[in-house]
């Protein structure tokens, strides 16, 4: 099971955000760790909308204490050290899962926390030494911190879809490969058709071969373009 944890958190509006993006990816457990502000202010509780039961459930810790329950704690930072600064060397979040894959990494036995420190100074040394695993965001150089609300979004998002087996709820079907071959085959007699030197036939029939390979056609679209080109 995956958990949040907010360290030091000095925004109520993140707070709520926080809550959503949870809900988003399915999580429900939160824990504030020596928050600066207050968690449940009206502000917060507006913006968590349809999450409010994420914040009503969440749970306030004055220490680190609690972390003990945990198999794993994966901190979170944007500042990259160097190889002398162990514990400010992170890795980017999409290694990480690679690792936790090629692991055997069970999330949903696992009892794991993602830690994030606060919106101005993000986790301290003191606080990435209860950390197992260290994650970062590939960002700008130029700019590398991004507001908690999203950083949490983001790592989330990347765990939603490595760890969970994700499709699309969407009634859409895509076109299969037989279908698309119907449309190859049309290009095919228009570029005979239309080419007279047959090197050049190739070229157009290539070119469209990859177009309609790399499309996401929807069987939809393609027998709609099947219909124009029979015509043509």
């Amino acid at each position: 099971m995956i958990s949040v944890g907010l360290v030091r958190t000095q925004n109520p509006g993140n707070v709520g955000a926080v809550c959503r993006v949870m809900k988003n990816f399915g999580l429900s457990k939160l824990y504030f760790i020596t928050p600066e502000c207050d968690v449940n202010s009206e502000v917060a509780r507006r913006r968590s909308k349809h999450a409010l039961d994420v914040l009503e459930s969440s749970i306030v810790k004055d220490n680190f204490d609690f972390l003990d329950d945990f198999d794993f704690v994966v901190g979170t930072s944007a500042i990259v050290g160097t190889d002398y600064n162990i514990l400010r060397s992170p890795v980017d979040v999409r290694d990480f899962l690679k690792f936790a894959k090629e692991s055997n990494f069970d999330f949903e036995k696992l009892n794991v926390l993602l830690l994030f420190g606060s919106e101005g100074n993000g986790l301290v040394v003191e606080e990435l030494k209860y950390c197992d695993y260290l994650i970062t965001i590939n960002s700008c150089s130029e700019y590398k911190t991004l507001n908690l609300s999203h950083a949490v979004g983001i790592v989330l998002y990347e765990f939603f879809c490595n760890i969970s087996n994700v499709t699309l709820e969407s009634d859409v079907e895509l076109a299969s490969k037989q279908d698309k071959k119907l449309l190859i085959d049309i290009f095919y007699k228009l570029a005979k058709k239309h080419f007279d030197e047959e090197s050049k036939q190739e070229v157009q029939q290539k070119v469209l071969e990859k177009l309609v390979d790399k499309s996401l056609l929807t069987k939809r679209e393609l027998f709609a373009l099947l219909g124009f080109f029979k015509k043509l």
